[in-house]
């Protein structure tokens, strides 16, 4: 390989500024990646929305009777006490989400006799409470879907309830009031995982029954609102949910390496300059010894002559003021390798510069 091969580039003020530029760029997009992949925006972006349905329906079946032909009663009627039998009731409860998601839910049904006593000083108040367990508790878990759906059909029979009520009543002669509530219950959380968020929710469905009336009107209630069916929706969103956005991560990882590997590769480029040691030592040659330096474009031909190495520069000015004849400069190769040549008629005398 010659020596102008292995002559290493020395780059233009220009070309070193654009490099510098580039490299910073690389840096700067590599850090920018990876302090957005760490810390997302915390500007709130609508991200999962769902809606909620819970209702109650509900029958009222009469005994074998002379005053009616139907077999059952619709809801929202006056009921005679006497004649009632069971009540059946259908509970219906629906999730519904924007986008898939896991649910861990669970629910129950509960009967409770609650009695009221009424006085003069304190007015109404709750008295006797007794639970029954119309339908244990369920737990389910569902996996990667939009919706889940709860429908549970239970038959309450009403003289059980207010034979109960009616041997309190007796036993210690208290005149209460009392009803039957009858309540599903369902406790859920939701796992949106493309989202990294969550939520627990608890929702209520209930009717209230009357047990100490001659006649019985049925009331709802959905999620402690007086209307059924009751529906409610809400919009879940990123802000305030802390997650790493990895894509973001792995981009400014790799621009970071591909800036480094960049860095690593230009840094000769970038510190190789004009003022190298070679050309510090050839400017003061050329200041010092001005007046017996000759500097030529093309060296003379002494190829018939024996070439003399000479070891210091101060043996060429000693050489010089000896023989009197001037030092000739010629560089051979630019920022790299000079020659100062003395010529005789038998012998060039040469010193050689190199970086």
């Amino acid at each position: 390989m010659s020596n102008q091969k292995r002559r290493k580039r020395i780059l233009r003020p220009w070309a070193r500024m654009c490099l510098i530029c580039i490299l910073a760029f690389f840096m700067l997009i590599s850090t920018t990646f990876i302090y957005y992949g760490k810390n997302p925006s915390d500007k709130s972006i609508p991200s999962y929305t769902y809606n909620t349905k819970g209702d109650v329906k509900y029958k009222v079946y009469l005994k074998n009777n002379e005053f009616y032909e139907e077999e059952y009663l619709d809801e929202n009627k006056q009921y005679p006490s006497e004649l009632i039998d069971y009540i059946d009731i259908d509970y219906s409860y629906n999730m519904n989400g924007s986008r898939t998601a896991n649910f861990n839910y669970s629910y129950d049904i509960i009967a409770t006799i609650i009695g009221e006593y009424e006085n003069s000083s304190s007015g109404r108040s709750e008295l006797w409470k007794k639970k029954y367990t119309i339908k244990e508790n369920q737990n389910k878990s569902l996996f990667d879907t939009t919706a889940f759906n709860v429908n549970e059909n239970v038959k309450i029979k009403y003289t059980d309830y207010n034979k109960i009520v009616s041997n309190f009543k007796t036993k210690f002669r208290l005149a209460i009031d009392a009803y039957l509530n009858v309540k599903l219950k369902i406790n859920y959380k939701t796992t949106i995982p493309s989202i990294n968020a969550s939520e627990l929710k608890k929702d209520v469905i209930e009717l209230n029954i009357p047990l100490t009336s001659s006649t019985v009107s049925i009331s709802k209630n959905c999620n402690n609102a007086n209307m059924c069916p009751k529906s409610d929706s809400k919009q879940l969103s990123k802000k305030n949910i802390h997650y790493e956005n990895k894509k973001y991560i792995m981009t400014g990882f790799i621009l970071l390496v591909i800036g480094s590997i960049l860095t690593l590769l230009s840094l000769p480029a970038l510190f190789t300059t004009n003022k190298s040691l070679y050309n510090k030592l050839l400017s003061k040659l050329m200041k010092n010894y001005s007046e017996i330096i000759i500097e030529v474009e093309t060296l003379p031909d002494f190829n018939d002559l024996e070439v003399l190495d000479v070891k210091t520069f101060e043996d060429m000015v000693d050489i010089e003021e000896e023989i009197k004849s001037p030092i000739i400069y010629y560089e051979v190769m630019p920022n790299t390798e000079s020659w100062f040549v003395i010529v005789t008629d038998k012998y060039v005398y040469k010193y050689t510069l190199t970086k």
